[in-house]
């Protein structure tokens, strides 16, 4: 069943620690103090694909196809610099499945709580 976007959309971000609202791209100031627009525009970054991609990056992308069944933009980002990548995919997991005082679930709540602060879709 589809939603219309006001039932799907998140709620706002929580407040800062101090309690101040959480400053948005529509809240920074220039110097002179206007306010700067919000562009739909995204940057672009060089990528390397699945089907191009060799050795270590190939691996990795392999790697991610076997534990999620698709590769992810995150990765694919990475892919210019294939060590980089596969140091922040070791760090990645260790921390989410490495021995833990933490469980599993309690991980992934982390994870998902940070990101959803930080506007990010995790």
């Amino acid at each position: 069943m589809l939603l219309p976007p006001s039932e799907t959309s998140l709620p706002p971000s929580p407040p800062q620690a101090n309690g101040s609202p959480r400053k948005t791209a529509a809240m920074s100031k220039f110097a002179l103090g206007e306010v700067l627009p919000i562009l739909n525009t995204m940057a672009f970054i060089r990528q390397v694909s699945e089907q191009d991609a060799e050795g270590v990056l190939g691996q990795v992308y392999e790697d991610a196809h076997r534990r999620a069944e698709r590769g992810f933009n995150i990765l694919k980002l990475q892919s210019l610099s294939p060590p980089a990548l596969k140091a922040s995919m070791d760090l990645y997991l260790a921390v989410m499945f490495g021995p833990s005082a933490l469980s599993r679930v309690e991980r992934e709540s982390i994870a998902v709580t940070v990101s959803r602060i930080n506007d990010c879709f995790y």
